[in-house]
């Protein structure tokens, strides 16, 4: 975990006014409750560090300062920066929230500022857990300052971009009258005149400029004219510094130098082979170049700058080099010893390469996949036979493949492809071009794999079965059904059970099965290797699971999808397998309403657009916006949902998003049934029954049945009604009372009173409780407005009145207004509404509402939200305060 700020040596800080400006009204924002992230960004030796420290110098006393930089030798080592802000997790989205719990705990004391220098060297699973952290940031005082020079960072550009949640500050060259202040600041007086050859001669570099200003003598920078004299750059300036110290404190510089990191000085002396390391230090805190805090235990030195460091690193000869790695391997912790002993290896070395290869073999058992394919990438470069060279590397490739992670493989990409032919290297490149979208590259390459010589290695099998199970995923993407099923098949035969291979051909192949013949078919396909109920099932077994639920949820077996969605969620807060969170965020949204659960489907569906908006690729953004429309629409807020909609569609057609543009015709659908507007409803889903695929659950289709008849084009609605039959019994979907329920309202249209009544009490008590709850209420309003015009007043009264209530309870107040509106019409007074807060809540403190009011904990909540707990407590807070109340027991029961 990082160390808090403790006192550091004072840097001088010049000019950079409105940079300090900027972050000054940075932390007044965070400290109200509006978390920002500070980006610094600037080339080595433009100040990033003395900005940041300036910047937090005089924070009030009750604002807690925690500090972590990224390592440079430990830049490949997983989840290294992590661990320094509190994760434990090898999972990125879970070492995530852990860091953000633990930014909730510095807050019980006050606000926090958060520091992390030199994000360029963060391993890639601590940049991406450190985002998942700021993203999920909500109103948390917290000001999360990062340095970092002028890189690419994988997923951060949504962030820097966006102004509502990141300040970027980019430091720029000194110019003449900043050379001039900074000169003064330290004692020497120059002219404009003098102030300018010096820039001239540093280019303006904050770190030149000092350097040369401690270097060179007053009368050389006072000249009048002529060039500075040497040295002209920083590593000749460094140099001469030392120069003058004793032999001690040269090894000890080169110690720290070699070890690379901010580290005790007993530490360094070791590796210097320094007898008194405190008095070599001294000389070398002279010079200026390094730094300590003495208030700590070690006490712990570094070097002002990552340059100077650079610069005595650089002038090390070789053989020195290699000496104190060896010594640096002996002192460190093993992730980091490992760096020094390569970096200590006189050329290749076969017995430092095979214990690297027997370390990623333990790795890989502890299931540690990066860490055993970043080790196997050093044994590969220590391996002095070049066969042995390509298989590490082709080994390090399959520990990237074997649990879902190919995108790791592309840094790999130009050695793999000059490795010798053979089956590795065909699923590698095979495996790089499918997850790159090169379909026709990826097949070349897997069915090279797949149709090379039988082998009776098992190793080889297991290679062969997951290039057939790849194989099997490329046809489902691409509709081939049949071509899908046989190359699950064959995957199934070749692996062994409980493995990444065989679990995703259980899974494509119970795809291939739906598009075949339906979901149900698809679902007992996966069923017959996962039958046990969710609490049951494993970590690594999640993405079956996510499977299992879809195909249930299409298969109309609502409630059992809600209970493996809610198990798949879970299991991925846990960080135990890679799952689409937002999705499954999302299809437990659209499940809960379904069963007339709209408070939490909004809190889920909300959940998934979160999580999607923080995805750079953002593919669920637009089912997500849909999910959220279609739940506002029937909550008759309409302004909103249209907005929803809208983003929606413009979200598929960026992105060119097979179901999300499905999504959004759903959502204006929903729009045209709440608002009464059938056309609408038609316009939208008319389209969708020629582009139903077979594993389709057909949940639109009596939509668009119900739509018809209320725009009276009946016949029209009778050949829909037809087609949805057929489309039913093709797939083996149980929708009779839906269907005779739309009988029913058909027939009611057409004049045929009798039959109408008989098919209204044939159907509703069909409606089971994985029926949707709002097509069960609108068949019985229908079944009530027919009871009447059969002269039937206190059986349709009495049914209006059962179908207000069981549509006031999930707050459905458009379709509330219709019923009302009947009953005034007969002379029957509705029941009484419940009122609403006149204070609207925010969505978020609605989310926080609903879930206290189920009983979930702050704790809880917060996980549910993936949000911070100081963050919830903030928004029951609010929430009690508008709604004039003062405990979470008010809270159940009341009309959120």
């Amino acid at each position: 975990m990082a160390a808090p700020e403790g006192s550091e040596t004072k840097e001088l800080l010049v000019g950079r006014r409105a940079e300090l400006q900027a972050i000054a009204a940075a932390l007044g924002a965070a400290w109200s409750g509006h978390p920002l992230v500070v980006w610094v960004e600037g080339d080595a030796g433009m100040g990033k560090t003395a900005l940041v420290r300036q910047a937090v110098t005089g924070l009030l006393a009750d604002v807690e300062v925690v500090r972590a930089q990224a390592d440079e030798l430990a830049s490949s080592v997983p989840f290294e920066l992590a661990r320094r802000l509190g994760a434990s997790s090898n999972d990125t989205f879970r070492a995530g929230l852990e860091i953000l719990e633990t930014w909730s705990h510095h807050q019980d004391h006050g606000p926090l500022a958060v520091i992390v220098e030199d994000l360029h060297w963060a391993d890639p699973d601590s940049s991406k857990a450190l985002l998942c952290a700021t993203q999920r940031l909500d109103v948390d005082r917290v000001v999360v300052f990062v340095t970092t020079r002028p890189v690419t960072h994988d997923g951060w550009q949504r962030v820097r971009v966006d102004p509502e949640r990141c300040r970027r500050i980019t430091l720029e060259l000194f110019d003449v009258e900043e050379v001039r202040q900074l000169s003064s600041s330290v004692g020497i007086d120059l002219t404009t005149h003098q102030a300018q050859r010096l820039h001239t001669h540093t280019g303006g570099h904050p770190l030149y400029v000092r350097t040369l200003l401690t270097e060179l003598t007053s009368t050389e920078l006072h000249a009048l004219d002529g060039d500075l004299p040497a040295p002209q750059s920083l590593k000749s300036a460094v140099a001469a510094r030392l120069a003058d110290t004793p032999e001690t404190s040269r090894a000890l510089a080169a110690a720290m130098a070699v070890l690379n990191q901010r580290v005790a000085l007993t530490v360094a002396g070791l590796v210097a082979g320094v007898e008194s390391p405190v008095d070599a230090f001294e000389k070398v805190l002279d010079t200026g170049l390094a730094r300590w805090n003495p208030t700590e235990p070690g006490p712990p030195v570094e070097f002002a700058h990552p340059l100077y460091r650079q610069a005595i690193y650089d002038d090390l000869p070789p053989s020195r080099r290699r000496e104190l790695h060896r010594a640096a391997a002996g002192v460190t912790g093993s992730a980091v010893a490992l760096s020094h002993r390569i970096a200590a290896a006189d050329g290749a070395d076969e017995d430092l390469a095979g214990e690297l290869e027997a370390k990623a073999k333990q790795d890989l058992e502890l299931g540690l996949y990066a860490e055993a394919a970043r080790t196997l990438r050093w044994a590969s470069s220590l391996s002095p036979a070049r066969p042995d060279a390509e298989r590490r590397l082709l080994e390090a490739a399959w520990a990237y493949i074997d649990p879902g992670q190919t995108v790791r493989l592309e840094p790999l990409r130009s050695e793999i492809e000059a490795c010798h032919d053979g089956l590795e290297r065909s699923l590698a490149l095979g495996m790089l071009a499918w997850d790159e979208g090169r379909i026709d590259e990826a097949r070349y390459w897997l069915y090279r794999v797949v149709n090379g010589p039988v082998s009776l290695d098992p190793e080889a099998r297991i290679r062969t079965a997951r290039a057939w199970g790849e194989l099997a995923e490329i046809h489902v993407a691409l509709a081939e059904a049949p071509e899908a099923a046989r190359a699950a098949s064959r995957a199934l035969a070749l692996s062994p059970p409980f493995t990444s291979a065989e679990r995703l051909a259980r899974i494509h192949g119970a795809l291939a099965e739906a598009h075949l013949r339906g979901p149900g078919a698809g679902l007992a396909h996966i069923q017959q290797r996962l039958p046990q109920p969710p609490e049951d099932i494993r970590g690594e077994e999640v993405n079956l699971l996510v499977v299992r639920a879809t195909l249930a949820q299409h298969a109309g077996l609502t409630r059992a999808a809600v209970a493996d969605l809610r198990a798949v969620v879970a299991l991925a807060r846990r960080g135990t397998g890679p799952v689409e969170l937002a999705r499954a965020h999302r299809q437990l949204g659209m499940a809960l309403t379904t069963l007339g659960e709209w408070d939490e489907a909004l809190v889920q569906a909300r959940t998934g657009l979160a999580l999607a908006s923080d995805d750079h690729r953002g593919t669920e953004m637009a089912s997500c916006h849909a999910a959220i429309a279609a739940l506002l629409a029937y909550r008759g807020e309409f302004e909103r949902a249209e907005k929803h909609a809208s983003a929606a569609a413009d979200s598929a057609a960026r992105l060119g998003v097979f179901e999300g543009a499905g999504m959004a015709r759903l959502s204006a659908a929903a729009i045209g049934v709440a608002s009464g507007d059938p056309e609408k409803t038609i316009e939208a889903l008319d389209p969708m029954r020629a582009l139903a695929p077979m594993l389709a659950g057909l949940a639109f289709w009596p939509t668009l049945v119900a739509a018809l008849i209320d725009s009276g084009q009946l016949e029209r609605a009778q050949t829909s009604l037809e087609g949805l039959e057929a489309a039913a019994t093709a797939r083996g979907l149980r929708m009779d009372a839906r269907i005779n329920g739309l009988r029913a309202r058909l027939a009611a249209a057409c004049g045929e009173l009798e039959q109408a009544d008989t098919l209204f009490r044939l159907a509703l008590p069909g409606f089971g409780p994985d029926e949707p709850y709002l097509e069960k209420a609108l068949t019985r309003m229908a079944h009530a407005r027919l009871q009447r015009t059969l002269g039937r007043h206190q059986e349709a009264v009495n049914t209006l009145r059962e179908v207000q209530e069981a549509l006031s309870s999930i707050g459905g107040s458009p379709f509330v207004d219709r019923v009302e509106s009947d009953l005034y019409e007969m002379a029957a007074r509705p029941a009484r509404r419940k009122t609403r807060s006149p204070l609207e809540l925010t969505d978020r403190e609605h989310d926080v509402a609903v879930l206290v009011a189920q009983g979930y904990s702050n704790p809880e909540a917060a996980d549910a939200l993936y949000v911070s707990r100081k963050a919830v407590e903030f928004h029951l807070r609010n929430i009690y305060g508008k709604l004039g109340i003062t405990s979470r027991r008010q809270l159940r029961g009341l009309t959120l």
